[in-house]
């Protein structure tokens, strides 16, 4: 049937139908015509899917013949990435552990740090308090340097004083001095009148003793300011001896001296005070 010709179906279709009209029969025959042309359009695309298929599983062939060298290949590619994957794995792990490593070193940096700033921390109020503790004692010295000072300028003023009183005690001296000087010629003049007097008197004595034979060697005793003599028979006598004592100028001179000593020593104790 693919076989006839356009004409044969013609004819086909006169000699199937004459009672129909004309008509109706020309639209059958297109009908028919389109229908063979429908099945050559069939026919057509059924070769060209035999081709297709045919193309289809050469190709299909081809790609399994060749997939196993890709998948191979595929296979390698995917083992080098997972080696790579694995040893950029262990770096990134190798990377983390340093990075906690360094993050520790850097936590015990940060304590030491830390306990640094405590004890300096400490260590500034210590100095503080030193410092504090210092500046009273420089207060103290300065205070008790004070007092010194003050103590020894109240010592030069008194010491200032006392040399007054010991300038116008020793004018009073002098004075004094003077005075007992004039007293003392005086006294020597009726000392020496009273020698004379005595002694005119001893020798008159010594003429009226020298008529005994048997006399007897006296001794002088002086008791109590007193010259006491032994007589012959035992008895003692008192006898008024001219014998100079200390007069009132020697007390005086005396006195003087020992003030100029005392005088002295105070002058010591003030250099002594001076160089503490």
């Amino acid at each position: 049937m693919g076989g006839r010709s356009s004409v044969e179906e013609e004819v086909l279709c006169q000699f199937t139908f004459p009672e129909r009209p004309v008509s109706e029969r020309t639209n059958l025959c297109k009908t028919t015509e389109d229908l063979a042309a429908i099945r050559e359009s069939v026919e057509l695309l059924n070769k060209r899917i035999e081709v297709e298929r045919a193309a289809l599983e050469k190709k299909r062939e081809r790609l399994n013949s060749e997939n196993t060298a890709e998948i191979s290949k595929e296979i390698q590619r995917l083992s080098d990435d997972a080696l790579e994957f694995s040893k950029t794995g262990e770096e990134a792990c190798f990377a983390v552990g340093k990075a906690v490593c360094e993050i520790e070193r850097t936590g015990s940096k940060i304590e030491a740090a830390e306990m640094c700033l405590v004890a300096a921390r400490k260590m500034k109020e210590v100095a503080r308090a030193a410092e504090t503790v210092a500046i009273t004692e420089i207060q103290d010295v300065t205070r008790r340097r004070r007092t010194r000072e003050t103590l020894q300028e109240e010592i030069l003023e008194k010491i200032e004083e006392t040399a007054q009183e010991i300038r116008s005690s020793r004018r009073t001296i002098e004075e004094g001095l003077e005075r007992v000087n004039s007293a003392k010629m005086e006294a020597e003049e009726e000392e020496e009148t009273q020698w004379q007097w005595s002694e005119r008197r001893t020798r008159s004595s010594s003429t009226y003793k020298g008529k005994y034979t048997n006399r007897i060697e006296t001794v002088l005793m002086d008791v109590n300011g007193l010259d006491m003599m032994m007589n012959g028979d035992g008895t003692a006598s008192s006898v008024a001896v001219l014998k100079p004592a200390m007069s009132i100028g020697q007390r005086l001179s005396r006195k003087l001296l020992l003030a100029n000593e005392s005088a002295m020593m105070i002058n010591g104790r003030v250099s002594l005070g001076q160089i503490l």
